[in-house]
């Protein structure tokens, strides 16, 4: 019997079906719930690996700067003085030359300052130290030595920076502060100027696990009746 249209007197029966294949709505929470939870688990590995690369990308650029500023020296027969100096919210490494402030009626006081790296944002530097090493002002070294501290890991640098090493005219190194790379997730790695070899080297600081709880001592004299 063919069909026959609704005149308006009496309730419709047209029915709405989904086509087929067409999510329905509780469909698409269950999938709009399941990718969240995946993005929540796969987040903080993805961040973590970023945060590894960036760390060690300015690891190596910061190696590379101060390697760079030692050879500078072997080429030129000048000395130079590398510092960590906090510029905003960034860190730079500035090498500083003072013998370009020379003038040919005499050597000038004024030295000359080139930064030649600015690390990413979030890396920067910690002072840990148990005796500080003698500070060097131009070409001359002070043989006073500040204060000793046990730990001053957040102490504010001065406004000149934190002296990294001296490089003399031979490239033989003068290391300054110990410093210590970190970044905001607690990534560490210790800055070393190996003199006598006469190499730069970042190693990862891991922190000592720590001691286990001791139990109780037993009681002298035996077991008790």
């Amino acid at each position: 019997m063919p069909a026959r249209a609704h005149d308006g007197s009496g309730p419709s029966t047209t029915r709405v079906r989904a086509r087929p294949g067409a999510f329905t709505l509780i469909e698409l929470i269950v999938v709009l719930v399941g990718l969240a939870a995946l993005a929540a688990i796969a987040l903080p590995t993805l961040l973590d690996r970023t945060g590894d690369a960036t760390f060690r990308q300015a690891s190596d650029s910061l190696v590379a700067a101060i390697a760079q500023a030692r050879l500078k020296c072997l080429g030129d027969g000048r000395a130079r003085q590398v510092l960590a100096r906090p510029h905003a919210d960034r860190w730079r490494i500035v090498v500083v030359d003072w013998s370009e402030g020379e003038s040919p009626a005499g050597p000038s006081p004024r030295p000359v300052e080139r930064v030649v790296l600015e690390l990413h944002e979030g890396v920067g530097f910690e002072r840990r130290r148990e005796e500080a090493p003698p500070s060097f002002v131009g070409p001359v070294f002070e043989e006073e030595l500040d204060p000793p501290a046990a730990d001053a890991a957040h102490e504010a640098p001065p406004a000149e920076g934190w002296p990294i090493a001296v490089f003399a005219s031979d490239g033989e190194a003068f290391p300054g502060e110990a410093l210590v790379l970190v970044d905001r997730s607690g990534r560490r790695a210790r800055l070393t100027i190996d003199a006598g070899a006469r190499r730069v080297l970042l190693e990862p600081v891991v922190d000592p696990p720590a001691p286990a709880a001791e139990g109780p001592a037993a009681p002298d004299g035996g077991d008790a009746p």
